[in-house]
């Protein structure tokens, strides 16, 4: 169920942060951080380019990447949790009504979208009793840059697009996951 108030009944498992213009599709972010981690680890997927993702070098071709789970699925698929813990983490993660598989970690166009509209997603994780993404908060994205880094969104960045892969912020540091579900 997807409504704009609690539901009685229902437990809130996320909150909406992405919307098509058409309303055909969107995806909703768990309701807190599920771990920190690193995207690719050392001696792992920090030095790869996973060849069937495609690499964004730009914060405006980034921002359109929406597809958080077909990332997430070619992330796993080419290597394991100690290669990319952040996609296996986000990919395993379970809650009520839903399964290891469902959840996976949001591409850069997701990360777009919550920083464009962070303060009434604010509103809805406060309402059904979430805890959003604080300020200063890095949390990583599925969209990769290159071989050494890739997207992440910082919730103060002053940016047009919320999200940046710039600074040389490599796979190895540590950020949040938060999981998405699409629909």
């Amino acid at each position: 169920t997807c409504a704009s108030t609690v539901v009685s009944g229902k437990t809130p498992i996320a909150v909406v942060v992405y919307k098509s213009a058409d309303g055909n599709c969107a995806q909703a972010m768990a309701l807190k951080a599920i771990d920190t981690t690193s995207w690719g680890s050392l001696g792992g997927g920090y030095d790869i380019d996973i060849a069937s993702l495609t690499n964004y070098t730009t914060d405006e071709s980034a921002s359109k990447d929406l597809a958080s789970c077909e990332n997430t699925a070619k992330i796993i698929a080419a290597g394991d949790k100690h290669a990319y813990p952040a996609a296996w983490i986000a990919h395993e993660y379970k809650t009520e009504g839903t399964n290891a598989g469902d959840w996976c970690l949001p591409a850069a166009g997701v990360g777009t979208s919550y920083y464009k509209n962070k303060d009434i997603i604010k509103k809805g994780y406060s309402l059904v009793g979430g805890i959003t993404v604080k300020e200063d908060e890095y949390f990583w994205l599925s969209s990769e840059y290159d071989k050494r880094q890739a997207w992440y969104s910082y919730s103060s960045l002053p940016t047009l697009y919320g999200i940046d892969a710039s600074h040389s912020y490599g796979k190895v540091w540590a950020n949040d996951i938060y999981p998405v579900l699409e629909f």
